[in-house]
């Protein structure tokens, strides 16, 4: 099976540079506080999550500096988990 690694390091990117962007926007330029609904990031950050899964998980047989980084250490936080866990 061939995967094309390209694609989710770009993705990636493009979920970071969306994210980067859309903190700038709605940053104060007053007092440098950023106002927003947990609603409008919560795309962008699953999104870029999907990506870093992908990423981490990917790995070279036999290379010890390309090796697959998930797990039982390594746990991937959801914002929707999260963001139950500070309001509770």
């Amino acid at each position: 099976m061939n995967i094309d690694f390209n694609n989710v390091r770009k993705q990636a990117m493009h979920r970071h540079n969306e994210l980067i962007k859309f903190l700038a926007i709605n940053t104060s330029k007053y007092d440098g506080l950023i106002t927003i609904s947990s609603d409008s990031v919560r795309d962008i950050i699953g999104s870029l999550g999907d990506n870093l899964v992908g990423i981490c998980a990917t790995y070279e047989d036999g290379n010890d500096d390309f090796k697959c980084v998930l797990d039982d250490n390594l746990e991937r936080l959801h914002f929707d988990e999260e963001l139950e866990n500070v309001r509770q």
